[in-house]
């Protein structure tokens, strides 16, 4: 009989398979890295075309995407980078068409209106009233151009700002002294109407870091649109509420109001309620939101607690508010 000692062969086999399972775990940690280095060559483009998509959505130019990876995305994101140019070259033109269109009308509208007061003391008594309508079409016309040009220049510095053209407003406005400002300028309008203004402020001293005559802007358009439709008898109430890094800038009424599924349409350019009578452009809650956008923040259009209808600015705070 013949006694083997394996010992020393399963210690031999053991160190082979050690071996081979240390190979395959190198083999297979270096077929991660290389599918993780593959799958990032492979979405890097698909990440820079969902930024990219992100940011015409919100109307923002950004750069052109990198062109990179497969041949198939490298053809995909030349096509996307071209189609983007030319949205956004189409948009350019329209914005410089409507600035463009409301300047030179200017002049002629200018003419025509000195024409038509000319013609004031010759106009016979049967003509008055033709006369009247058409000088108050000339008013509306009037307003219509300047409303154009404030949106195209409101469009413009909100524009700038999204693609860091244009830094933050340095400067720092006191909201108390703006409204108390306005509503001495609007209450001569208020009285006429049988309509009462009155400021609210939950913490007296809030700033913003918003240019002076932008927050005179905003102010200009909710109190306009409150006292124009809010009816006779009502109360028009501005306020400012302080939310962390924002301040709410709010005009309120106890008004008619508007219907729930007016409320989001509200602030869409040229858009005019049912009674609006032909008074109004349709432009002085979309020129305003522009204006919030240009400094940060935004515009909301909301039923009023007190039953009319409730016009909110977000804007930056200042730094050194009270």
């Amino acid at each position: 009989m013949v006694a083997v000692d394996t010992r020393v062969a399963a210690r031999d086999v053991a160190r082979g398979w050690g071996f081979v399972a240390v190979g395959c775990l190198g083999l297979l940690a270096l077929a991660v890295l290389a599918a993780r280095g593959l799958t990032r060559w492979v979405l890097r483009p698909v990440d820079g075309l969902e930024r990219a998509v992100a940011e015409m959505t919100e109307g923002v130019a950004g750069p052109p995407v990198d062109v990179r990876g497969p041949p198939e995305l490298r053809h995909f994101t030349s096509a996307f980078n071209t189609m983007a140019g030319v949205v956004r070259a189409s948009i350019d033109r329209q914005r410089r068409l409507v600035a463009d269109a409301s300047h030179q009308l200017r002049n002629p509208l200018a003419a025509v209106r000195l024409r038509a007061d000319s013609l004031e003391d010759y106009v016979a008594e049967g003509g008055r009233s033709t006369y009247g309508s058409m000088t108050a079409e000339l008013d509306r016309l009037e307003h219509l151009l300047q409303q154009l040009l404030r949106l195209a220049r409101a469009e413009e510095v909100s524009g700038s700002r999204k693609v860091g053209l244009r830094a933050a407003v340095a400067e720092s406005t006191d909201l108390d002294d703006v409204i108390g400002e306005r509503i001495a300028f609007w209450q001569p309008v208020a009285e006429g109407q049988s309509q009462r203004l009155r400021h609210h402020a939950d913490r007296p001293g809030l700033a913003v870091r918003v240019a002076r005559h932008d927050v005179e802007q905003l102010l200009d358009v909710a109190l306009d649109n409150a006292l124009r439709y809010a009816g006779p008898r009502t109360t028009v109430t501005v306020s400012t509420v302080p939310a962390g890094a924002m301040v709410h800038l709010v005009v309120s009424d106890d008004g008619r109001g508007l219907p729930a599924e007016d409320l989001q349409r509200a602030a869409v350019r040229f858009w005019r309620g049912q009674d609006d009578g032909g008074t109004g452009t349709g432009l002085g809650l979309a020129i305003a939101g522009e204006i919030a956008a240009g400094h940060g923040g935004a515009i909301s259009v909301a039923a009023a607690p007190e039953g009319g209808l409730l016009v909110r600015y977000s804007l930056p705070t200042a730094g050194d508010a009270a």
